[in-house]
C-alpha cells in the first residue's frame, strides 16, 4: 500500500512538473522608449555664469527572456538585451549667453577652444529580471502585467561634435569604448496578446517608474562616480512575442 501511495505521489509530482514545463516560454520584445530628464544646473570652472540643462532621450531596444512558470498564470522572467540610449534633444540656457541646443564636452584637441555636442548615445547590454501575471480572456486573448528590473552596461559611446572649420577640420563623430555600468531602471509593463498556435503576440506598453543613471565624465561638469535619478517621465511601446516551449 505504501508503495502504491509513493508511486501516486511521484506521478502527481511528475504531472505538475510537466504541466509547468509545458507553460515555460521564450519571449522576444523589441520596443521604442522616450525619456524626459528634470532640469539641472552647473557652473564650469573659471566661469561665473550658470548653465541650466534639460535632456530628452529616445532609444530603441530588443529583449530576449526566458519565462518560468511559478504558479498558475504567474511567471518569473529573466534575460538579456540591447538598448541604444540616445540623447538627441538638448536644451541649455546660460545666464550670460542665452539658449542653445548643445552642451560642453571634453574633446581631445590641440585647439584651445570649447567643444560641444548636440547629440550622443550609449550602446548598452541590458540584463533584466522580473515577475509577470497573465490573465486569460476569451478567443485566445490574454492580458499580462508585471514589473522588471533592468540594468544597463555600456560598452561604447558616441558623441556628435558640432565644431566646423574647414581650416582646422576634425572628425565630428567622437567615439569611445569605455566599459562601465550605466545605471538601472524599474519598469512596469502591460501587454495584450493573441494566441496563434504555440505563439502569442501583441502590443506592449512599458513605463519606467524609477531610473538611475550614472553621470559621464566626458562632460566637464560630471563624474562617473555620481548619478542622477528620476521618477516616471518615460514611456515605451513595442511588440511582444511569446513562444511556448511545449505543445
Amino acid at each position: 500500500m505504501k508503495r502504491v501511495f509513493f508511486l501516486l505521489v511521484l506521478c502527481s509530482l511528475f504531472q505538475d512538473s510537466t504541466a509547468q514545463k509545458d507553460k515555460n516560454r521564450i519571449e522576444i520584445t523589441p520596443y521604442f522608449q522616450l525619456d524626459h530628464y528634470p532640469k539641472f544646473s552647473y557652473v564650469l570652472a573659471g566661469r561665473s555664469s550658470t548653465d541650466y540643462l534639460k535632456l530628452k532621450s529616445s532609444g530603441w531596444a530588443v529583449q530576449a527572456s526566458y519565462k518560468l512558470i511559478i504558479t498558475s498564470g504567474v511567471y518569473f522572467k529573466a534575460g538579456i538585451g540591447y538598448f541604444r540610449y540616445r540623447f538627441g534633444h538638448i536644451d541649455r540656457v546660460n545666464t550670460s549667453f542665452g539658449n542653445s541646443n548643445e552642451r560642453h564636452i571634453n574633446f581631445p584637441s590641440p585647439l584651445y577652444i570649447s567643444f560641444y555636442t548636440n547629440r550622443y548615445w550609449y550602446n548598452t547590454i541590458t540584463l533584466h529580471a522580473g515577475i509577470e501575471k497573465s490573465f486569460e480572456l476569451t478567443n485566445g486573448i490574454s492580458i499580462t502585467g508585471g514589473f522588471t528590473l533592468v540594468n544597463y552596461f555600456t560598452y561604447s559611446q558616441h558623441y556628435h561634435i558640432t565644431y566646423s572649420n574647414p581650416d582646422n577640420s576634425i572628425n565630428p563623430d567622437y567615439a569611445l569604448d569605455e566599459k562601465r555600468n550605466l545605471g538601472f531602471s524599474i519598469n512596469l509593463q502591460a501587454a495584450a496578446l493573441k494566441k496563434i498556435g504555440r505563439f502569442s503576440l501583441g502590443p506592449v506598453v512599458l513605463l519606467p517608474a524609477f531610473t538611475l543613471q550614472h553621470k559621464d565624465d566626458t562632460f566637464p561638469e560630471e563624474k562617473t562616480s555620481d548619478s542622477r535619478t528620476k521618477w516616471f517621465n518615460a514611456l515605451g511601446a513595442g511588440l511582444q512575442t511569446n513562444y511556448s516551449l511545449h505543445k
